[in-house]
């Protein structure tokens, strides 16, 4: 009897727990959710149609920025869609790179506003004197450009050495050169004037000298001598190689 009673309390107990283990896998039931009433959808209306309303009051420009602002409002970081693609912008100065020319003649098509641009910067150039850049000087390139107002008013290219990166006032000399440049796929020669130190002025000639030098050298061998004058050895408007022309 006691036997009995005991595997009847035990059956009992394990389904019990069979249960309250089954119970743990079921999904809680959430409570109903009420509909919403006549006077809340009234209320709703009634506040979309005040906003309606307050924006159709507005102006086209007023509304465009009320719009937009909302918008970034309620999306962060969304400003990031609304930016302009700048890759192929060109300002002012990369216009009169594109379209300069060393000079300009009254008989060149002026046709575009770019073309335009650049030959109303070149007018306000001045052209008495050129600033040059010589740092490829062994390689026989010189750049070459005019000078601009500041540049006359500090005096540099005149009373100042006309290299770029040179800022000397003793014993300039002035030299006539023939400047040779492509431009526009074409052979062009300008005659222009610098002013340079010394040691800016052996670099004008640096090509002349060595071409000196080499011949000095063959003469010597050959012993028949010939003496050459300071004139001769700076003189550059006998260079008839072709300069690169380089933007400064």
């Amino acid at each position: 009897m006691h036997d009995d009673l005991s595997s009847e309390l035990d059956y009992n107990s394990e389904v019990e727990r069979k249960r309250k283990r089954l119970d743990s896998f079921k999904k809680e039931s959430l409570p109903p959710v009420p509909k919403p009433t006549k006077e809340l959808f009234y209320e709703e209306c009634a506040k979309e149609n005040t906003k309606r309303q307050n924006v159709l009051h507005l102006d086209v420009y007023s509304r465009h920025k009320r719009l937009i602002n909302q918008y970034f409002l309620t999306n962060p970081g969304s400003s990031s869609i609304l930016q302009r693609d700048t890759s192929r912008d060109r300002t002012d100065i990369d216009l009169i790179r594109s379209n300069s020319k060393f000079l300009w003649h009254d008989d060149d098509e002026v046709d575009t506003w770019e073309k335009k641009l650049a030959k109303r910067y070149y007018e306000k150039l001045y052209k008495e004197y050129c600033i040059g850049d010589l740092s490829h000087y062994k390689e026989n390139k010189v750049g070459l450009r005019w000078r601009m107002e500041q540049e006359v008013v500090e005096g540099k290219g005149q009373f100042v050495c006309g290299e770029k990166h040179c800022s000397s006032r003793e014993d300039l000399a002035s030299w006539e050169c023939k400047f040779n440049y492509i431009e526009d796929g074409q052979k062009k020669t300008a005659l222009v004037k610098l002013r340079l130190c010394p040691e800016c002025s052996q670099k004008l000639n640096y090509k002349q000298r060595k071409h000196l030098a080499k011949s000095k050298q063959k003469e010597k061998s050959s012993e028949r001598p010939t003496p050459h004058s300071a004139s001769q050895d700076w003189d550059s408007s006998d260079d008839e190689d072709l300069i690169e022309s380089m933007l400064l």
